[in-house]
C-alpha cells in the first residue's frame, strides 16, 4: 500500500505562479509514482494527469485576504477533516496556508505535516524581501506604496504584520520545512530571526517543460518580462535603456504597463502576452534582463531563460546567484540597483558576438537543468525519511 498524501494549495497549475508550476510538476515527475495523492485547492480547471492523483475543489481557499481563509479554514473544519485524518503526510506548497499547520496536527496527530516555502513568506507579511532594505513594517510599506501603488493596503500590510506569529507558530506544528535555495536560510540569520525549524531541507525547483530552437540574429536582442513592477526592478531598466539603446541594443518589454510609453524603434513594448508567446521570443534573444531588487528564492524569468540558452542578465539577488554559479552566466550577474553596472553587462555579452553568446547559452543550460534535476528527485526520498522518522 502506497502512503497517502494530502496536498493543501490554494491554486494549482495553470493558474497560480512560479510556486503552482514547481508543486504540479513536483507531483507529476517525482510523487503520483510512489504516492496516493489528493489534492485539495481552490481552482475550477487545473491541469490534472489522467490516473496522477485524485483533485478536490475546495471553495474556502478561494478567499483572497489570507486572515479570512485562515479563520474559513478553522470554520469549516469538517469538510477537509475526513481527508486530513486519512493521509500520511499534509504537503502545503502555498505560502498563504503555512498556519494551517497547527489546525491538520489538531485533526490528526498522527500525520507528519510538510511545509514547502517558496518565497520569503517566514520573514515578512508580504513574503517580499527588498535587497539591502531590511525586515519589519518599512518593508512592507514600501512594498505595498511603490509595487500596488496603495496607501490603505500599506497601512493595513503594515498593522498585520503581526501575523507573522503565526507563521513562526506553524513551524512548531511541522515535521518539516522545504526551501527552493539556500538563500532563504541566510536570509532568517542575516536579519537574526530565530525560526523553530525541526528539520529544513533545501530543494530545488523541477526544471519546466521547453524547448526552444536558438536562432540568434546579428542585432543583440534583449528581453525583459517582469512588466512595471518596482520589485522586478523596472525603474532601474528604465535608468539603463537609453544606454542600451546606444549599444545597439534591442529591448523587448513584456508584462503589464499602465504608465509607460516606448518612443524609440529599439524598444518595443510587446506587453501582458501569453507564457507560450514570451518562450518563443526567447528564440533570438541574446539575454534575459532580470534587473530585479526582491530576495526572490527562485525566479522563474531566469530558469527558463537559461533553460533556454538565453543567457541572464541578473542582479545579484535572492536564488539567482546559486543556480548561476559554476556557470558562464556568473559574470553577468550584476549588483542590485546600478543601472550602470547592468549596462557594463551588457556591453560585455554584445561583445562575445553571435558565436560566444551561443556557447555560454548551451553552457548555462546543460549545467542549470542538471542542477535542477539533481535535487528535485530527492523530494520523495525526503518524504519517505520523515514518514519513517519519531
Amino acid at each position: 500500500m502506497r502512503p497517502r498524501l494530502l496536498v493543501f494549495s490554494k491554486f494549482f497549475w495553470p493558474k497560480g505562479g512560479g510556486a503552482e508550476l514547481a508543486t504540479y510538476l513536483f507531483i507529476r515527475r517525482y510523487l503520483a509514482d510512489q504516492f496516493d495523492v489528493v489534492i485539495v485547492s481552490g481552482t475550477d480547471k487545473p491541469i490534472i494527469d489522467r490516473g496522477c492523483c485524485r483533485y478536490v475543489v475546495w471553495d474556502v481557499l478561494r478567499a483572497g485576504f489570507k486572515p479570512v481563509e485562515w479563520l474559513l479554514f478553522a470554520a469549516k473544519l469538517r469538510d477537509a477533516a475526513k481527508l486530513i485524518r486519512w493521509a500520511d503526510i499534509v504537503y502545503i506548497p502555498s505560502h498563504t496556508l503555512l498556519p494551517l499547520a497547527p489546525i491538520v496536527k489538531q485533526v490528526n496527530p498522527r500525520v507528519k505535516v510538510v511545509l514547502h516555502v517558496h518565497n520569503n513568506q517566514l520573514l515578512t507579511y508580504t513574503s517580499i524581501v527588498i535587497s539591502d532594505v531590511g525586515l519589519g513594517i518599512r518593508s512592507d510599506l514600501l512594498v505595498e506604496l511603490y509595487e500596488n501603488r496603495s496607501l490603505l493596503r500599506a497601512l493595513v500590510s503594515g498593522s498585520l504584520s503581526i501575523s507573522q506569529v503565526l507563521y513562526r507558530l506553524a513551524l512548531l506544528y511541522s515535521d518539516a520545512v522545504i526551501f527552493v535555495v539556500r538563500r532563504q536560510l541566510e536570509l532568517i540569520r542575516k536579519y537574526g530571526v530565530r525560526l523553530p525549524l525541526r528539520r529544513a531541507e533545501v530543494i530545488y525547483n523541477p526544471p519546466p517543460f521547453m524547448e526552444v530552437r536558438k536562432a540568434l540574429g546579428e542585432a543583440p536582442v534583449f528581453i525583459y518580462v517582469g512588466g512595471e513592477s518596482f520589485i522586478k526592478g523596472f525603474h532601474v531598466l528604465l535608468k539603463a535603456l537609453p544606454s542600451l539603446v546606444r549599444l545597439g541594443a534591442r529591448v523587448r518589454l513584456f508584462g503589464s504597463y499602465r504608465d509607460f510609453q516606448v518612443r524609440n524603434r529599439y524598444v518595443e513594448l510587446v506587453g501582458r502576452v501569453p507564457h507560450g508567446v514570451v518562450m518563443r521570443a526567447h528564440e533570438d534573444a541574446w539575454g534575459l534582463l532580470f534587473p530585479s531588487i526582491n530576495e526572490e528564492p527562485l525566479p522563474y524569468a531566469v530558469v527558463e531563460a537559461a533553460l533556454a540558452g538565453t543567457v541572464p542578465i541578473a542582479a545579484r539577488v535572492g536564488g539567482v546567484p546559486e543556480i548561476l554559479s559554476g556557470t558562464g552566466a556568473e559574470r553577468f550577474m550584476f549588483k542590485a540597483g546600478d543601472a550602470e553596472d547592468l549596462v557594463g553587462k551588457v556591453e560585455e555579452l554584445i561583445g562575445l558576438g553571435v558565436e560566444g553568446v551561443m556557447e555560454v547559452g548551451e553552457e548555462v543550460k546543460g549545467v542549470v537543468r542538471r542542477r535542477l534535476e539533481e535535487s528535485a528527485s530527492r523530494l520523495p526520498e525526503v518524504f519517505m525519511e520523515i514518514l519513517s522518522s519519531d
